[in-house]
């Protein structure tokens, strides 16, 4: 078994844009290979959930971009803290441009899950966002 599990996050506030962070892990039978992190800023005004969900569609995007991969090969694991992603991942009839992206990616994989974990296992990935938020509005 060949699988990506990856923890995305992203810390927003409301006319200052968003950071984004990821922890990427990834397990070639049942054992782990390598860790990747990732994010950046993003410098535009939207709500949080439109935030979280550009972090999943980023971060996966990023994961797959860093790594030699056949996607076929591999089961992907998308974790997010934000319910309103999960919902909007598993409403077909969302027309959100970031949805229909995971949605095309699901198509990609042998297999695509899309996760919802508390924010107290998702540490690492928003401390990357809030660092990388802190780092954008620096500038």
């Amino acid at each position: 078994m060949k699988q990506i599990r990856i923890k995305t996050d992203a810390s927003h506030r409301p006319g200052s844009g968003f950071g984004i962070g990821y922890v990427a892990n990834m397990f070639q039978v049942n054992s782990m290979k390598n860790q990747i992190t990732g994010g950046k800023y993003c410098e535009f005004n939207c709500s949080s959930t439109d935030a979280e969900r550009f972090a999943a569609v980023w971060s996966l995007n990023d994961v797959i971009s860093r790594l030699d991969i056949h996607k076929r090969q591999y089961e992907i694991i998308l974790n997010t803290d934000c319910e309103n992603v999960i919902r909007k991942f598993n409403d077909e009839n969302c027309k959100d441009g970031g949805m229909k992206i995971l949605r095309h990616y699901k198509r990609l994989f042998k297999s695509f899950q899309i996760h919802w974990i508390p924010r107290a296992e998702n540490r690492k990935a928003d401390a990357i966002a809030r660092a990388n938020l802190d780092k954008g509005m620096e500038k």
